[in-house]
């Protein structure tokens, strides 16, 4: 198990704080994220490393730049600080695998960044669980039936 870390602790209150802020459950962020609420209490307490994908989606869903979970508080200690990279490294590093597969890059081209805010707004405020599960099915068919042969929707 890995040692937990400054970062990782102010991360996580940072999370705790706008999930508060927005009266976000645990469990419907767990939701949103695909995970569940226990693995969002240790996001919070800073006993799990958040993935950057996921801490993107929390920023978008409170409104805030993911440079928010960053920002130092006041007795913030970088245990290991990076070096600055080269241009050849970063160069390096964006041609690595790991990407958004084609299916995402497709799907992300067609909804603004509003209008994915808007339906995960939306989602979040419904208080039903099966309502959600039925809407999430409902998305998934949706979706598909929008990609097949003869599909004309942009």
């Amino acid at each position: 198990m890995e040692k937990k870390s400054s970062i990782d602790a102010s991360i996580g209150q940072k999370i705790r704080q706008l999930r508060n802020e927005h009266r976000v459950t645990q469990e419907k962020l767990g939701e949103v994220l695909g995970v569940s609420f226990q693995q969002v209490q240790k996001y919070e307490r800073g006993v799990n490393r958040i993935s950057a994908g996921k801490l993107y989606h929390i920023a978008r869903l409170f409104s805030v730049p993911v440079s928010h979970f960053f920002r130092p508080e006041e007795g913030f200690r970088e245990e290991h600080p990076a070096p600055e990279p080269s241009a050849e490294t970063r160069d390096e590093s964006l041609m690595r695998e790991g990407g958004p597969s084609p299916a995402e890059s497709a799907a992300k081209s067609r909804i603004s960044s509003a209008e994915a805010d808007e339906v995960l707004v939306a989602y979040c405020a419904i208080d039903n669980r099966e309502l959600r599960a039925q809407l999430r099915a409902l998305l998934k068919s949706l979706a598909t039936l929008g990609n097949g042969p003869g599909s004309t929707a942009r």
